[in-house]
């Protein structure tokens, strides 16, 4: 078979496909200049497009307002670092953040292993440090940022991050550095360190 020929039958060939009717009607999508148009319901109006859109004052019983500044005591979960997954470090870093913000010492000491040693003092000297920071009575709102993670050696995670705290009073940041090991399925703090003050 020639060139000429292979072409001719390309083109048959092509030309023979272009007759097939692969996709249903398109009828459905010219209906729509058939179907009424939508109308404004009864008691509004349209609002006018070339201007900002009014947002009607709230009643005085419409919520229930707290500290000036505040609008929510906690974020919504989808503002959480995407793919903390159950069982995780990062999992376990945001419920020991949770136990920060909520003043809570014993969920807060459950994040960490029985025998953890802090840099400074004996472990009863940290724990009543611990007692007291969250004995305060402010509200504050305790937040990390940055957080990595990297392997180290037999199995454990080396994290850093910041940790923020916010209060009506004060604002401030840390950057932690935490050794966490894996003990029964999950993961626990063995060595916590701040390395800065920001």
């Amino acid at each position: 078979m020639g060139p000429i020929a292979g072409v001719i039958v390309i083109g048959l060939l092509l030309g023979g496909c272009g007759g097939n009717k692969a996709c249903r009607s398109s009828t459905v999508y010219k209906e729509g200049d058939n179907v009424p148009d939508i109308r404004i319901p009864d008691g509004l109006s349209q609002p006018d497009t070339s201007e900002a859109l009014p947002i009607p004052v709230p009643s005085a019983s419409a919520a229930v307002q707290g500290e000036e500044g505040y609008c929510l005591e906690t974020p919504p979960k989808y503002f959480e670092r995407p793919g903390a997954v159950a069982g995780s470090p990062e999992a376990l870093i945001d419920r020991w953040a949770e136990a920060w913000s909520n003043k809570d010492a014993q969920q807060l000491f459950s994040f960490y292993t029985d025998d953890f040693q802090p840099t400074e003092g004996t472990l009863e000297e940290w724990r009543s440090a611990r007692i007291r920071q969250l004995a305060d009575p402010e509200p504050v709102r305790v937040s990390i940022e940055s957080l990595s993670m990297s392997p180290a050696p037999g199995g454990q995670m080396q994290v850093q991050f910041v940790q923020r705290f916010e209060s009506s009073s004060n604002s401030f940041a840390i950057r932690r550095e935490l050794l966490m090991v894996r003990l029964d399925n999950n993961w626990f703090i063995a060595e916590e360190r701040v390395t800065d003050v920001l």
